[in-house]
């Protein structure tokens, strides 16, 4: 094991300390509530798809709309914070990474705005349907996609 992963093992070890701490401080310990963070882990690590699993997960719990987001969101800020500094240490952060991240950051200010907006006026319901609906749609342009390209 390199510096660097020894950094981000250390890291990923500190953020799992506390996001335990955080479930043993709100209730007792069931460690099968850390399993879809565990699974988003590593879908995101290999498919930059972390936020799913968890997303899911609150769901099914019906839990009520800002507690989904409270639990989903820290961890998802979290993971894409580790992506970066993955690719930072890997070599990957370049000039060019900062062009392409400037060229959509409007369109993601606009859509975050939007967004929250549109939380505002969501009742329990459309939201989980939003969700549910967002999922389903995603799920089928991941398969057409895949099945167009002869996978």
């Amino acid at each position: 094991m390199g510096p660097s992963e020894a950094v981000l093992l250390i890291v990923a070890c500190g953020v799992t300390i506390c996001a335990i701490n955080q479930v043993i401080l709100r209730d007792k310990l069931d460690t099968s509530r850390l399993v879809p963070f565990l699974a988003g882990g590593v879908l995101g690590g290999f498919a930059g798809l972390s936020g799913v699993l968890p997303t899911i997960w609150s769901g099914l719990r019906a839990w009520p709309k800002a507690r989904q987001r409270g639990t989903h969101q820290p961890y998802v800020l979290t993971m894409h914070g580790l992506a970066l500094v993955s690719l930072a240490v890997a070599g990957l952060v370049d000039v060019k990474m900062g062009e392409r991240y400037l060229w959509f950051l409007p369109a993601l200010l606009v859509g975050t705005w939007v967004g929250l907006k549109l939380y505002g006026h969501l009742n329990e319901v459309w939201f989980r349907r939003l969700v549910l609906g967002l999922f389903f749609v995603s799920d089928v342009a991941l398969i057409v996609g895949a099945v167009g390209a002869g996978s």
